[in-house]
């Protein structure tokens, strides 16, 4: 028609048609190219609205690519294969290569016409393109400074709006944070209004922000420093967000559904792409850049068959790497058989929520993991804890979204992972707890041991010192702190009990070998006994220097002579008699007798017959060296001068008498130290019974005592501590309070029964006057003799109770009332209202 309308005759137009069949019916070779070539290229052609903004557009008619751009229309000269969408309940038919021709991907596009296949390079064909080319291509597409897509890894890919008639950029506001009087809040901040820390999972962005996955697997523990609350991890961490400017669709290179792009925290030259602001706070060493190194990032098309424009942009970025945390454990104060948890706090530094949103991975994909969890997620072959220390029982995770004082209207969304670990507490049981029980139980074998065997003292000694040594071993297994866990509470009572045990086995032994007749002389140093039981000496300011010594004269001639005569003879005899009486008289061992221990000596020999104020007089007449003592020539001097008078000068009766002493003393000597004896013998049985007992109380008390009670016993100071530890003992002091009181109430019963009896005995004394010359013929009685017992005891300062040696005493004293009165009844006859007086009053003291 055009040919016709140029003027072309019908015969000419008729020869031209004929060439043309010619020349298609030469070309029938090359029909199959033709229908291929035939099948390739379309019209972009947007007719439904469904595919708006999708980059894909709708299956039109055939035509050419002249008169498609004629008609205005772009070309694709990509296959013309369609796919079928089924959508809001139409049935959509578009083009499958329609979207490598439109946009960002059809600005980069390099098309083998031949094929009908988008290719990876020029002048190359597409089914030569290997994946790393189509790699190459992707990162000069998407990535390069130099492309056209303009890609700045610097800035975050939010897509957060931006309205410039609204501070901020919008007027939609998210808010994430609770409300100040909600469950959730749990800190309110200064000024009554907002929350500053609140528990929620609610997204700080809109739909269109930014917004981070994060996800941890707990791959294996290196190490655990309770010392430095260090806590060192190897873990992947995993982040996933979207990118916009990575989008892409799969058909458009060459079927590649995911490319590897180099990313590093924190690094401008070794990242490629860019990387979350996000943080472990509580680290010793920053993840940002540092312990987790450069690790390339995953960028999927995640196209599913739907149109879409240009995918979707994901992007998975996982990162293996060793994380240092310094933790404040918590459960510690159970040690060792605590279950430890350590708190790790993730978050960004800059962005704030609105524009970078931090969430948790939804299972089973995300959460957090571990070996032993039970989640069916392939996290390694190696991965988890074997013959270890610790193992992870548990993790929790808690999303917080925190107000800081520096930005009142920021958001910042933070993730809280609570690791708990399992300790292998066997170990720790074979090696601190039950070798402190051991040596706690040992330390209670001297109780059972005679006092009288050397070694016992030595054995408390070693389990005292295997003890600090137990308490050493033990500090490198805890932190040094504050607080005071389990096992400083075992090993403070363990060196309680060791210590109870040395000082007892101490003091058995000491009052094993006791030899005074008292408590108080016992145990009050000497410097403080002297003043409460001060030394009666002689009174040197009677008496004349010249009658002193003449004494002294008289004495020398005593026990010196040049000639041995029968009078001699017995002096000598007497002498010794003297001299082997003086050192059981002298009680304390002091070389000098006072007058108190002369007087005892004098009571025991002569009963009521001894006169005090004459003995002293003689005492003060032979003192010759001024000293307010007598040593053994004194001693002499005045047994001579006022004993041997006393006793009818009677030889055989003196020495029956001073043989008599010395057996009594002797005998109270030995019931004394018998009676120590019994006492240390006491004490063991006491500690035997009550501090095991006490042991084993303080034992069930603290493994039964939870950490909120621990927590609380901290926070009570020293003195709470005190008395827990003091557990152990509170049934010795019930007890020794028991005795107390039981002893107390005896002593009560027994005063008022002498009271009571000494009342009637003076009632009938005072009503026989007229019987007393009677009386006095006869045996001395008992109580009498234990008056003169008591007498002697009162000068001793000892224990006022009667006793065998006292019985023996009375013995004596009969015997020499029957042998004085064959001498004369010196004794009867010395008898005075005196001495009667001074009875009376030494029974009174008693009572």
């Amino acid at each position: 028609l055009l040919l016709l309308r140029a003027g072309m005759h019908r015969f000419e137009l008729a020869a031209v048609l004929v060439h043309c069949l010619s020349q298609l019916t030469l070309s029938a070779s090359d029909f199959g190219s033709l229908s291929v070539s035939a099948g390739n290229g379309f019209r972009l052609e947007l007719k439904s609205a469904e595919l708006e903004d999708t980059g894909f557009t709708d299956v039109s008619s055939r035509t050419s690519k002249s008169d498609c751009l004629q008609a205005g229309y772009e070309w694709c000269p990509l296959r013309n294969t369609t796919k079928e969408w089924e959508t809001n309940g139409k049935t959509i038919k578009y083009y499958y290569y329609s979207a490598c021709c439109t946009g960002l991907q059809g600005a980069t596009l390099i098309a083998d016409e031949t094929l009908g296949l988008p290719t990876c390079r020029a002048n190359m064909s597409a089914s030569k393109c290997k994946r790393v080319h189509w790699h190459q291509k992707f990162i000069g597409d998407k990535i390069s400074a130099d492309g056209p897509s303009g890609y700045d890894f610097r800035a975050a890919p939010s897509l957060y709006s931006a309205d410039p008639e609204y501070y901020g950029g919008t007027a939609e506001k998210t808010d994430c944070s609770c409300p100040i009087n909600h469950t959730n809040c749990e800190v309110a901040h200064s000024d009554g209004v907002k929350c500053s820390i609140c528990r929620t999972e609610a997204h700080c962005s809109d739909s269109n922000g930014l917004k981070i996955w994060v996800n941890m697997n707990f791959f294996k523990i290196a190490s655990i420093d309770l010392k430095s609350s260090e806590f060192h991890f190897s873990a992947w961490l995993r982040f996933e967000w979207y990118d916009s400017r990575l989008s892409y669709d799969y058909q458009c290179y060459g079927g590649q559904d995911v490319f590897d792009i180099q990313a590093e925290a924190g690094n401008l030259e070794n990242s490629l792409i860019w990387t979350p602001d996000i943080d472990l706070f509580n680290a010793q060493y920053t993840i940002w850049q540092g312990s987790m190194a450069a690790r390339l990032a995953s960028v999927y098309s995640c196209w599913d068959g739907a149109p879409s424009r240009g995918g979707c942009g994901y992007v998975y970025w996982v990162r293996p790497g060793v994380i240092q945390a310094l933790c404040k454990y918590g459960g510690l104060l159970q040690f060792p058989y605590d279950d430890l948890a350590c708190t790790m706090e993730f978050g960004a530094f800059t962005i704030d929520g609105r524009f970078m949103d931090i969430l948790f991975m939804s299972p089973p994909r995300g959460g957090s993991s571990w070996d032993g969890d039970g989640t069916p997620i392939i996290t390694g072959i190696t991965g988890g804890s074997s013959f270890q220390d610790y193992r992870i029982s548990g993790i929790t995770q808690v999303r917080k979204v925190v107000h800081y004082d520096c930005c009142p209207l920021a958001p910042f969304p933070e993730l809280f992972y609570t690791v708990r670990f399992s300790r292998s507490q066997s170990f720790y049981v074979i090696i601190l707890v039950i070798p402190a029980i051991l040596l706690t139980i040992l330390s209670f074998v001297p109780y059972m041991m005679d006092p009288a065997i050397g070694e016992r003292l030595n054995f408390a000694m070693a389990v005292m010192l295997a003890m600090i040594i137990n308490n050493v071993v033990a500090a490198d297994f805890m932190p040094v702190c504050e607080e005071k866990v389990v096992m400083d509470f075992l090993n403070l009572s363990v060196t309680l009990f060791g210590t109870i045990s040395l000082l007892e086995t101490g003091l058995t032994l000491y009052m094993y070998h006791l030899t005074c007749d008292n408590f108080w002389k016992a145990f009050l140093p000497f410097f403080v006994a002297q003043y409460i039981w001060p030394r009666r000496n002689i009174d040197q300011n009677s008496g004349g220097a010249d009658t002193r010594v003449a004494k002294r004269t008289k004495i020398r001639r005593f026990t010196s002579g040049s000639s041995v005569t029968e009078t001699h003879k017995q002096d000598l005899q007497r002498s010794q008699l003297y001299s082997k009486v003086f050192y059981l008289v002298d009680e304390n061992l002091s070389g000098g007798i006072t007058l108190d221990e002369l007087h005892i000596f004098g009571r025991f020999m002569t009963g009521r017959a001894w006169n005090a104020d004459e003995v002293e007089a003689n005492c003060r007449q032979v003192d010759a060296d001024f000293n307010g003592v007598l040593d053994l020539d004194e001693f002499s001097a005045v047994c001579e001068i006022a004993l041997f008078p006393m006793m009818g000068r009677d030889e055989d009766y003196l020495g029956y008498m001073i043989q008599a002493y010395v057996q009594v003393t002797i005998s109270k000597r030995q019931a004394i130290a018998g009676k120590w004896k019994a006492r240390a013998i006491l004490v063991d049985t006491f500690a035997l019974y009550c501090f095991p007992l006490g042991f084993f109380i303080f034992l069930v008390v603290l493994h039964s005592i939870s950490e909120e009670d621990l927590r609380l016993l901290n926070e009570s100071g020293l003195l709470g501590q005190g008395c827990f530890i003091g557990i152990g003992v509170l049934p010795a002091v019930v007890v020794a309070i028991l005795l107390a009181l039981s002893e107390l109430r005896k002593t009560c019963c027994s005063c008022c029964s002498c009271r009571m009896a000494w009342h009637s005995k003076s009632g009938a004394a005072a009503g026989n006057d007229n019987e007393t010359d009677e009386i006095t013929e006869e045996p001395i009685p008992q109580n009498i003799v234990h008056g003169f017992m008591e007498d002697e005891s009162q000068g001793l300062g000892s224990d006022p109770s009667p006793s065998r040696e006292r019985d023996a005493a009375a013995g004596d004293l009969e015997t020499q009332r029957g042998v004085g009165a064959e001498h004369g009844g010196n004794s009867e006859g010395n008898e005075n209202n005196g001495n009667d007086n001074e009875d009376d009053d030494m029974r009174s003291s008693v009572v």
